[in-house]
């Protein structure tokens, strides 16, 4: 994944494997995120790679924009 946020688009999103929209993208881990205080989105961010940084920052920005994974990774 190393595409800029500002790269990112509806196709980009669409054509990532389903585990990494489930991993990066789920619902829970963005309510989490979004709910958390910035000292603990630092913190749940601070494992992720640049690459799923950007996708959590497009995902948390364009909630309706997004498509259900159709599997779980595992």
């Amino acid at each position: 994944m190393s595409f800029m946020l500002a790269e990112m688009d509806q196709r980009t999103f669409d054509s990532l494997p389903d585990a990494e929209l489930w991993l990066v993208c789920s619902e829970p881990a963005v309510r989490r995120i979004r709910a958390g205080t910035s000292g603990e989105r630092a913190r749940m961010l601070s494992g992720l790679g640049a690459g799923e940084r950007a996708l959590f920052g497009f995902r948390l920005l364009t909630l309706p924009f997004v498509r259900k994974p159709t599997s779980k990774p595992g």
